[in-house]
């Protein structure tokens, strides 16, 4: 288990890690294998972390930097807090939200 917290104050970080994404993001679970983990960031961003390998690799769907930029010039408009989704019909398949639905 992992303290929330201690005699010092907020749990020590050596207590966390990262598992990619950003504080704002959705996170999507693989239900075959629990240690790959699909967690999104604003603009679009999804990394796709494998804990048990250590591995951590960008899988957005467009390369597109969303900040400063109106809306009309965006190829895909992502909301803050996209939705990731991972497909209960194809365990392989990871479905992710703008004002389209991407596979």
């Amino acid at each position: 288990t992992v303290p929330s917290w201690t005699s010092g104050g907020i749990s020590p970080k050596q207590f966390w890690y990262s598992i990619g994404g950003c504080e704002t993001g959705p996170i999507a679970l693989h239900p075959d294998h629990p240690d790959i983990i699909y967690s999104g960031c604003y603009g679009g961003t999804i990394d796709r972390v494998d804990l048990e390998t250590e591995q951590e690799r960008n899988v957005l769907i467009y390369p597109q930097l969303q900040l400063g930029q109106a809306p009309r010039d965006l190829e895909y408009r992502f909301q803050w807090n996209s939705p990731i989704v991972v497909s209960p019909h194809d365990r392989n398949v990871v479905y992710h939200g703008s004002q389209f639905v991407h596979r």
